[in-house]
């Protein structure tokens, strides 16, 4: 059952968290597992990767892919400032999802 949406917006920055080089699906698995702790309580998650030079598809789809659908086509999490490249890797590991959720 999802949880009633609250005012509260997280902006999560894995560069700041994990360095400009994204690879390896144990960081993106806890990444992961965090934005859908959030999302559960109510929150809007927004994942910045504003400062990301490379994004790797195994991480891509550790954190993006294993996503629940609904929440990156509702809103509840939204990723924001990937570059042409990665925007493109995300829309395939998160099966061509709503363009809307992955914005460059």
């Amino acid at each position: 059952m999802a949880a009633s949406p609250t005012d509260t917006t997280t902006t999560i920055r894995p560069a700041q968290q994990l360095g400009s080089v994204l690879v390896g699906r144990d960081d993106a698995a806890a990444l992961r597992k965090d934005v859908r702790r959030r999302a559960a309580r109510g929150e809007s998650v927004v994942l910045d990767f504003a400062g990301v030079d490379v994004l790797a598809p195994s991480f891509a789809d550790e954190l993006l892919g294993k996503l629940p659908r609904e929440l990156l086509t509702t809103g509840s999490v939204r990723v924001e400032h990937l570059d042409p490249a990665s925007a493109a890797l995300a829309q395939v590991q998160t099966y061509a999802r709503d363009e809307s959720a992955v914005s460059r």
